[in-house]
């Protein structure tokens, strides 16, 4: 096993079972990923737009249910920044279909995707 992967799962260890309520949170983000771009191509946008605030609402939550139970972790701050890409663009690609000027959003979350990376490859390398 890697070391950095090693350093993640000790982390969790460490903390115990709390560390999991944060990321049921962002969880249920990843799941609202997949369900609301299907609601949107199916037309259910008052549906889609429910279950994108209580998403919303969870995106807000999960940090900050973190820092109160002492739950923060690698991992989690991982999760959720995957999560959010996920759900930007499982949000904008159904809204192509309906108007291809979103394409201009789309290439903004992938400029700020890569961005996100480079930082942190960065931040990797200058800690060893």
């Amino acid at each position: 096993m890697n070391p950095k992967t090693k350093r993640i799962i000790n982390e969790v260890k460490s903390k115990g079972i709390k560390v999991m309520v944060p990321n049921l949170f962002t969880a249920f983000r990843m799941v609202g990923a997949i369900a609301i771009p299907s609601e949107m191509l199916q037309g259910n946008f008052e549906e889609a737009a429910a279950l994108a605030a209580l998403c919303g609402l969870s995106d807000a939550l999960d940090g900050k249910v973190a820092r109160k139970l002492d739950a923060e972790t690698e991992f989690g701050a991982k999760f959720d920044q995957t999560v959010d890409k996920l759900f930007a663009l499982g949000v904008i690609v159904p809204l192509l279909e309906k108007d291809p000027k979103w394409s201009i959003i789309i290439l903004s979350e992938f400029a700020i995707a890569l961005t996100n990376l480079q930082k942190e490859d960065k931040n990797t390398y200058n800690k060893r």
